[in-house]
């Protein structure tokens, strides 16, 4: 039971991330450039890629194959953390990939 009310939660705020953006008023031709699911973790961790709190790591400009890495420990259970697990769980590797690829070209703050 935990399982699926986890992916509804994902599910939910992925839609409603996407909803919000829509009605925020963002520069459009910025986003094409940025993979559609990036809405779902530009949530926590911003569209430039910047943490949206002190808890939350920063991602610009990091390094790809370390991002992986995290996001393979949340897909084995080596890592936890309850949003970070159902989002890798939710993502095709290929969207996955996509934002690691977007997050790493960013410059660092």
């Amino acid at each position: 039971m935990m399982i699926s009310i986890n992916r509804w939660r994902v599910k939910f705020v992925f839609g409603m991330s996407i909803c919000m953006t829509a009605f925020t008023g963002i520069d459009h031709s910025a986003a094409q450039t940025r993979p559609p699911h990036l809405r779902a973790c530009a949530r926590c961790h911003g569209f430039n890629g910047i943490g949206r709190n002190s808890d939350t790591p920063n991602l610009a400009g990091q390094n790809r194959d370390y991002m992986r890495l995290q996001l393979d420990a949340f897909l084995s259970g080596r890592r936890r953390h309850p949003d970070m697990t159902d989002y890798a769980e939710y993502f095709s590797d290929r969207e996955l990939n996509d934002v690691i690829e977007y997050y790493s070209r960013l410059s660092p703050p």
